[in-house]
């Protein structure tokens, strides 16, 4: 009995060590995961880190850094996981910074446009409260903003191109301008050179189904030919 007593005692002392050093592993996990959104924190109002920074750029900058090193043992994807939680709480605070800069840019009759520089957007806002660092994130905010909304004009433009059967892959923007230039979808997309650069993109992907057309063609026709010899041959 004292020998079995003494099995058990030596077992729960082992447990005990075990539960101690999973503890303090977790700890010490913890305490680097804490060191590296202090260190996200840090970059950020550095002006270094952004809710438009990307996960390859944010590497370039930390990967040589002890804590990133720690992270990394920490399993695949640990370190990217906090990073994706920090730019989704930056890329909320834009979206209230680019309310803000709106406001003002309305205040000021000022309109925001593809060729606002940052410098033009600080003085626009400069009594808004926004900090140089939330300036630049707005500017980039908006800029994609301008850059969605032309894409969807474009791409409208496009959609009402595929309706007409008078526009095929010989076509040249010259030559159709005039068919199309009373559109909306014509009318609505805001430069000649977004005008040109779809209406060329849609012949060009006209000129690729009529290659893919003949691809094929060509595939059925060297199809029937083999199978015509192959009978001529069992004949």
């Amino acid at each position: 009995i004292v020998f079995e007593d003494y099995i058990k005692e030596i077992e729960r002392q082992g447990e005990a060590s075990r539960v101690r050093e999973r503890e303090a592993r977790k700890k010490q996990e913890r305490l680097v995961r804490d060191e590296f959104r202090q260190l996200m924190r840090d970059l950020t109002n550095e002006g270094q880190l952004f809710a438009h920074t990307k996960w390859a750029q944010f590497m370039e900058q930390v990967q040589t850094q002890d804590v990133f090193a720690s992270m990394e043992q920490q399993g695949p994807g640990a370190a990217k996981d906090l990073f994706d939680d920090h730019i989704a709480e930056l890329e909320t605070a834009v979206k209230e910074d680019v309310k803000t800069a709106k406001q003002a840019l309305e205040a000021a009759s000022i309109v925001f446009k593809r060729s606002t520089t940052l410098e033009d957007l600080s003085k626009a806002v400069q009594r808004s409260g926004l900090n140089q660092n939330a300036i630049i994130s707005v500017h980039f905010a908006l800029v994609e903003e301008l850059d969605r909304h032309r894409k969807a004009l474009m791409d409208r433009f496009k959609d009402f191109l595929k309706t007409l059967s008078s526009i095929d892959d010989g076509c040249t923007y010259d030559q159709s301008v005039e068919l199309i230039r009373e559109s909306p979808e014509f009318l609505a997309v805001e430069t000649e050179e977004d005008r040109r650069r779809a209406f060329e993109e849609h012949v060009e992907r006209l000129k690729e189904k009529s290659k893919d057309k003949r691809t094929v063609r060509r595939r059925n026709d060297d199809d029937d030919s083999e199978h015509k010899k192959r009978r001529r041959t069992e004949d």
